[in-house]
């Protein structure tokens, strides 16, 4: 095979349209009774990045760790606080407990207004959205 024949076809495969039309989850309600809160301690892009903030099955000091908490979190509103750890809903609806010093309310540094709105998606897992 000539070189210039590879580079054609190379050409023609990188550069052919892709079409895709699978829509992934979406938004669908709005959740009351929910809060979107943050992590305390999030890397600002400084320095080496924290370790990642553990989630429990239950509030008690002895629980076992139940998996590893997003940037975002759900949490009741009002907050629930047991033995210093907060209630949080996870994305498949079941729920875990961090450290309550893990947590700070939600913001965006560079959108004071932004607000964070808990939501059901169409898969019916629950996530944020904001605005």
């Amino acid at each position: 095979m000539k070189l210039s024949s590879f580079l054609t076809g190379a050409a023609l495969a990188i550069t052919a349209p892709v079409i895709v039309s699978a829509q992934g989850p979406y938004p669908v309600r709005t959740v009351p009774g929910y809060q979107c809160m943050t992590l305390a301690h999030v890397w600002n892009g400084v320095g080496p990045m924290p370790p990642p903030v553990p989630e429990f099955a239950g509030p008690e000091k002895t629980a076992p760790r139940a998996g590893i908490a997003m940037a975002t979190v759900i949490v009741d509103s009002p907050a629930r606080v047991a033995d210093g750890r907060t209630r949080v809903l996870r994305p498949n609806g079941q729920v875990a407990w961090i450290d309550s010093s893990e947590l700070a309310p939600w913001h965006v540094v560079s959108n004071p207004n932004a607000r964070c709105r808990v939501v059901q998606m169409s898969n019916g897992s629950f996530g944020t959205t904001s605005n």
